[in-house]
């Protein structure tokens, strides 16, 4: 089955996590398989990273389907983040040696 994600959400920001109910009815019997749906949001007004993404999952009472938009942090940010990391880490170690 295709899901298409169109439209442009108002306030939308990729940086963040949202969750859309989408369909809802009985438990799901025998459980929820992903593998079946395939998630198309070419059409999706902002335009979001490939390391961003849609997936769908059930809700807590299995009674659900919920599409969940997840932002990843971007390879730079974590790379700035890791220097920071060990500049600090460098710091700290040239003080305690001084002491």
């Amino acid at each position: 089955m295709k899901i298409k994600i169109t439209g442009n959400p108002v306030n939308f920001d990729p940086s963040g996590t949202y969750t859309w109910q989408i369909g809802a009815g009985t438990a799901i019997a025998g459980g929820f398989d992903a593998a079946k749906f395939v998630l198309d949001a070419s059409s999706f007004a902002p335009v979001i990273a490939a390391d961003h993404g849609f997936s769908l999952t059930s809700g807590a009472s299995g009674a659900e389907l919920d599409l969940v938009y997840t932002a990843t942090p971007e390879p730079t940010s974590l790379a700035l983040l890791g220097l920071g990391l060990l500049a600090l880490g460098k710091r700290t170690s040239r003080r305690r040696k001084a002491a």
